[in-house]
């Protein structure tokens, strides 16, 4: 009884290195989906595209083997996005979710204006009819942020802010 339970399980051994070895045919075959759609949704029409763009200069062979250290340099490079989510959809979709930065302030930094957004970032001035405060002198961005954390939390209102003066000697000013 002891030596047909042995023989079944080496049959069954055998059949199963068989049947699922490497060599197999179907194996061999078998070849995964490339990923044909990739859509990026958040921020405005133009800005997508040059994300998308950048994103499909990443040759993106297959959804399975994708390489998501790479794509998050991509996206973490523009400095318009804030939060972004990545959704693989199987077999061959690649969604991104962005949630674009908000405008804080802008700064002349070297003859030129850029924003400061809540992400921590400088964008250069892309952007008309926007109401946000000047901020004068020359603040690191963490600077700003955390002084803007100090007024958000007291009974001020950012909004009602027209300009913001840093000195060199760390004092600041609010008109």
């Amino acid at each position: 009884m002891h030596q047909q339970k042995g023989k079944k399980i080496l049959i069954y051994f055998f059949l199963l290195i068989s049947v699922g070895s490497v060599n197999n045919i179907n194996l061999n075959n078998l070849k995964f989906n490339e990923i044909t759609n990739i859509n990026v949704v958040g921020l405005e029409e133009k800005d997508n595209f040059i994300l998308l763009n950048k994103i499909k200069n990443l040759n993106l062979d297959n959804i399975f083997f994708l390489k998501k250290e790479e794509i998050k340099n991509k996206i973490d490079s523009n400095s318009l996005v804030e939060k972004y989510i990545i959704f693989k959809r199987y077999p061959n979709s690649l969604d991104i979710k962005v949630k674009k930065t908000e405008l804080l302030a802008r700064l002349n930094r070297e003859g030129k204006i850029f924003f400061i957004g809540s992400n921590g970032k400088l964008l250069e001035s892309n952007f008309s009819n926007v109401q946000i405060p000047f901020v004068f002198g020359n603040p690191e961005v963490n600077e700003f942020l955390n002084f803007k954390k100090i007024i958000d939390e007291s009974k001020f209102s950012y909004d009602e802010i027209k300009n913001l003066y840093f000195f060199k000697i760390d004092r600041k000013s609010v008109v």
